[in-house]
């Protein structure tokens, strides 16, 4: 809590999959070659069961012509 506001951080995840053909099709990534990120080293989900990364993952749409699209629900309950 930050004053009279509460925060949330968090982050959205990808299979690798999509994370190598982003980063070896689209400008700035293709300049690095395939996507060093995936989900086993992430320090996070790398440590849990990959039954546990239901609802996690996004699974974007796939297009030539950008922007992807992904969509995903989040719940946040209140302390």
């Amino acid at each position: 809590m930050i004053g009279e506001k509460e925060l949330l951080t968090s982050q959205f995840y990808f299979e690798r999959e999509f994370f190598d053909k982003l980063y070896v099709s689209a400008e700035p990534y293709s300049r690095f070659g395939k996507s060093p990120f995936d989900i086993q080293n992430d320090g996070v989900l790398g440590n849990g069961d990959a039954d546990e990364l239901d609802g996690l993952v996004l699974n974007p749409i796939w297009s030539d012509d950008l922007p992807f699209e992904a969509s995903a629900k989040i719940g946040v309950k209140l302390a």
